[in-house]
């Protein structure tokens, strides 16, 4: 089958001087790899109900279920047919080495229409390696995006440094090279596997700088956030994966892909993503696995787990 290609705007490029608040954002996410999902929220009755099995997968950010929750609840009162099958097996703490060990039995047994993921670690190897295997294994739709912003980093600067300005690096001031970088890869890999792709970095930071606020203002500690970021968070994903957001403009995009019936060419994908750049996720070892297990994280239990 013909792999469809979204026809959207890209991110804008930034001037050295940075440009307005509303220059940070791509417009228009990947969101056409939803549309098998949103049209079969739109094509459910109270006669005939569509049900959606969403899985939340990550680490400590994703297992901070009460955005997970707004994003259900938002897609409920649009769609308030739909029958939504909802877990968060996210395991705080697992990076992606420890976290591609667990998918095995987290997200298979499953089986999820829509996998919502976001993890730190290794982009190529770490993510491409376990998204590679969703792709192959199942049709469920994915949604990645960029990360937001820890205490430390200062949104102006990440923004002029992903849009290609030099800025020199002070001291031990963070390496704000390596998240132009990350983001770049999610970018990639979202293209080559037809994953959706939010760029919530840009939208946080013209949240930050629009309000004059830095990073602490919505974290609880170093990274986690607070009550105060949450309805943010999942505004951001919510406005984002939604058809024709107010506001949003036009977006054209193809139908929605189902990749069970074409699983040379996810594999092709999936092994040109995995070749060479998977040591990350090769030495996890039985320590981590035993306490994996030992945390009860596994899907053992499924209503402790339901968002």
């Amino acid at each position: 089958m013909e792999i469809k290609k979204i026809l959207c705007v890209g991110l804008v490029a930034l001037a050295a001087g940075m440009g307005s608040a509303e220059e940070l954002i791509e417009p228009f996410p990947s969101r056409g790899h939803l549309t098998r999902t949103f049209a079969q929220m739109e094509a459910s009755t109270a006669e005939n109900p569509a049900t959606i099995r969403v899985l939340f997968y990550g680490q400590s950010i994703v297992r901070q279920n009460v955005w997970c929750e707004h994003i259900i609840a938002d897609w409920q009162k649009r769609y308030p047919t739909v029958k939504f099958v909802v877990r968060n097996l996210s395991v705080g703490g697992y990076t992606t080495d420890a976290l591609s060990h667990c998918i095995e039995s987290d997200i298979f047994p499953f089986y999820p229409d829509v996998l919502f993921f976001h993890d730190y670690g290794d982009v190529l190897g770490g993510y491409g390696y376990m998204l590679g295997e969703v792709r192959k294994r199942t049709t469920a739709e994915i949604v990645i995006w960029s990360s937001h912003f820890r205490y430390d980093e200062d949104p102006a600067t990440v923004m002029k440094i992903r849009a290609g300005v030099d800025v020199p690096r002070k001291g031990n001031e963070r390496n704000y090279g390596a998240e132009k970088t990350r983001t770049g890869e999610m970018r990639a890999l979202a293209d080559d596997l037809d994953l959706v792709f939010v760029d919530l970095q840009g939208s946080w930071a013209k949240l930050l700088l629009d309000n004059k606020w830095g990073p602490k203002v919505l974290l609880e500690d170093t990274v986690h956030m607070n009550g105060k970021a949450f309805p943010y968070y999942s505004k951001i994903l919510v406005d984002a994966l939604t058809p024709d957001p107010k506001g949003a403009g036009e977006c054209v995009f193809a139908p929605g892909r189902e990749y069970g019936q074409d699983g040379a060419a996810v594999e092709r994908k999936a092994g040109r993503l995995r070749e060479g750049k998977l040591n990350r996720a090769q030495d996890l070892g039985t320590k981590g696995r035993e306490r994996h297990f030992r945390l009860g994280d596994l899907a053992e239990e499924p209503t402790s787990r339901l968002c």
